[in-house]
C-alpha cells in the first residue's frame, strides 16, 4: 500500500470513529474546529501505532490520553471499510483495532468531561452550554422503595395515581423521588398503561382573550391528574379543524376537548364513538353531558334588554361570524328582547362581521357612511366593542354620551377601558376547568356532570340613559 493510500485509509477510519462518537455522544461535536483537530489528532495517534511485525504485537500509543498499554496480538491485515455508507462497520476479524480505538476515545471523553458542563463549538449549535450526559438507570423504582421504606407496588401506585395511598407513605415516596432526582419515564408509563397521558385540545384563534382564558382553565383542570394538553388552532375553518383533529388522533391522545369551532354534528357523533370527546363553549343537541356552554340566547336577551331599559330603541347589533352558533343564538336573544319591548326589528341595524377588533371599526364606519341612525351598540364580543369604541371616537361620537356600548366576554381589559365597558361575563376559565376534569373522568369511566353555566351582566360606565 502506498503512503497516499495509507493516509486515505487512516483518514476514513478517523471519520468513522467521529461518526460513532457523535452517535454515542450527540452533545459532542467532533466535526467542527477546533474540536475536529483535537479529536482527529488523538485518533490519528491511536491508529498510527507502531507494529512489531506482521502477526506480532501492536503497541497503541496512548500518550495523548495519558497512558501507554500493550494490546493483544492482531493480524497484520488491515480491517476493511465500505465507503458507501457511513454506518458500515469495520470487519470483525480480527478483534478490530477500530473497536479498541473507539472504546479508548470514548472512555477518555467520559473521563475528561463526565459530570461537567462542556461547550461544543459548532456552526450548527450556536456554541450553547451542554450539561452532563444523563446516566441511564441511575435511579429505579426499587431504589425509591428502599429509600422510602415502602414496597415497589406502593411507589407504582403513587406514580400512576391508580389507587389511594396512605398520605405518609405518599409523602415519603415523593421525598425519595426528590432526593434521588428521579424523573418518571412518561413514554414507558404510557406503553405499560396503554395510555399516552395526553389530551388533545382544539381551540380557535390562539391569542384571543376568550379562548386563551378557556385554555388556562383547561390547564388548571388537568393539574395533578398526570395528563398534559396538546393545543391546536382550528382558525374558524372547518377544513383546518378536521385536519387538526386528525393530527391529535395521530398523536394517540387519550381524549379530545373541542373548544368552539364548527365541526358538523354528524362528524362529532362519529368522533365520540372512536375517542372520548367533550365540546366546550358550544351547545349541541344530544350532547347534554358531553358539552359545556352558556345560554347565549339568554345572554343576548340580557344585553339588549339592558339597553332597552335605558331608553334605547335604535340598537345596532355587531353580530360576528354569520354561521357561528354563538352569533346565531345571541342574535335570537337580541330579536326576542326587541319583540318583547314592541320594537320592530330593523335589518339595517345588523352588521355581519367577525369577532375581531377590526370588525368593530368597519361596522361603525359602515353604519355612519350609510347614515343609519343608532343610539346604542351591542357588540359580538369585547374585542369588537373596543374596535367600535375607536371608530366612534374618530367620528366624534362619545361613549356613553352619544352612543351606549355593550360587549361580551368580560375580558380583563374591559374593566380598564375608557369608559369601563359594560359587558356580558362568560365564565371562560371555569368552563375550561370543568371540561378538563370531565374528560379525565370520562376516560376513566368515572361519573361527572356538565351543565349550562350562567352568565352575568357586568354593569359599568359605557351605558347611559337616552336623553
Amino acid at each position: 500500500m502506498t503512503s497516499q493510500q495509507q493516509t486515505t485509509t487512516q483518514f476514513s477510519r478517523i471519520q468513522l470513529i467521529q461518526y460513532q462518537l457523535l452517535k454515542h455522544f450527540p452533545v459532542l461535536d467532533v466535526t467542527g474546529a477546533p474540536a475536529a483537530a483535537h479529536w482527529q489528532s488523538k485518533v490519528a495517534v491511536l491508529l498510527g501505532s507502531q507494529r512489531a511485525g506482521r502477526g506480532g504485537h501492536e503497541l497503541v500509543n496512548r500518550r495523548a490520553l495519558g497512558q501507554t498499554r500493550a494490546m493483544k496480538p492482531v493480524s497484520g491485515k488491515a480491517p476493511s471499510f465500505t465507503k458507501k455508507s457511513p454506518e458500515s462497520t469495520l470487519a470483525m476479524k480480527p478483534v478490530s483495532r477500530y473497536a479498541q480505538v473507539l472504546m479508548v476515545v470514548m472512555a477518555a471523553f467520559q473521563r475528561s468531561h463526565g459530570g461537567n458542563s462542556v461547550r461544543c463549538p459548532s456552526p450548527f449549535r450556536n456554541n450553547r452550554e451542554v450539561g452532563p450526559m444523563p446516566q441511564r438507570g441511575e435511579t429505579t423504582i426499587q431504589d425509591i422503595a428502599d429509600h422510602a421504606h415502602v414496597s415497589k407496588s406502593t411507589v407504582s401506585r403513587v406514580l400512576n395515581r391508580s389507587s389511594r395511598v396512605n398520605e405518609d407513605k405518599r409523602a415519603a415516596v415523593l421525598e425519595a423521588m426528590k432526593t434521588l432526582g428521579f424523573e418518571p419515564n412518561l413514554v414507558a408509563r404510557s406503553l405499560a398503561g396503554g395510555r399516552s397521558m395526553t389530551l388533545g385540545v382544539l381551540t380557535q384563534n390562539i391569542g384571543s382573550p376568550f379562548y386563551d382564558a378557556l385554555s388556562q382553565g383547561v390547564i388548571r383542570g388537568l393539574a395533578g391528574t398526570g395528563y398534559s394538553p396538546l393545543f391546536v388552532d382550528g382558525q374558524w375553518q372547518q377544513s383546518t379543524e378536521a385536519e387538526s383533529i386528525r393530527t391529535l388522533i395521530g398523536r394517540r391522545v387519550d381524549g379530545l376537548l373541542l373548544i368552539g369551532g364548527d365541526v358538523p354534528v354528524e362528524d362529532l357523533n362519529d368522533l365520540r364513538e372512536r375517542i372520548p370527546t367533550i365540546v366546550v363553549a358550544r351547545e349541541i343537541k344530544g350532547w347534554e353531558n358531553h358539552c359545556i356552554h352558556v345560554d347565549n340566547v339568554q345572554a343576548g336577551y340580557d344585553a339588549t334588554r339592558h339597553l332597552i331599559d335605558f331608553g334605547h330603541r335604535r340598537i345596532a347589533l355587531l353580530r360576528g361570524i354569520k354561521e357561528h352558533p354563538d352569533a346565531i343564538h345571541r342574535f335570537e336573544g337580541y330579536v326576542k328582547a326587541l319583540e318583547e319591548a314592541g320594537i320592530k326589528f330593523d335589518p339595517e341595524l345588523v352588521f355581519q362581521g367577525d369577532f375581531s377588533g377590526q370588525s368593530g371599526v368597519m361596522a361603525v364606519n359602515s353604519l355612519v357612511a350609510k347614515g343609519t341612525h343608532f343610539t346604542a351598540i351591542f357588540a359580538a364580543n369585547d374585542m369588537v366593542a373596543f374596535g367600535a369604541r375607536l371608530a366612534l371616537s374618530r367620528h366624534g361620537l362619545r361613549v356613553p354620551e352619544d352612543v351606549s356600548l355593550v360587549g361580551f366576554d368580560d375580558q380583563a381589559e374591559a374593566a380598564f377601558a375608557t369608559p369601563p365597558l359594560t359587558t356580558i361575563k362568560q365564565p371562560a376559565v371555569e368552563m375550561g376547568t370543568a371540561a378538563a376534569r370531565a374528560i379525565v373522568n370520562l376516560i376513566h369511566d368515572q361519573p361527572y356532570e356538565l351543565a349550562c353555566l350562567p352568565v352575568e351582566l357586568m354593569k359599568r360606565e359605557s351605558v347611559a340613559r337616552l336623553r
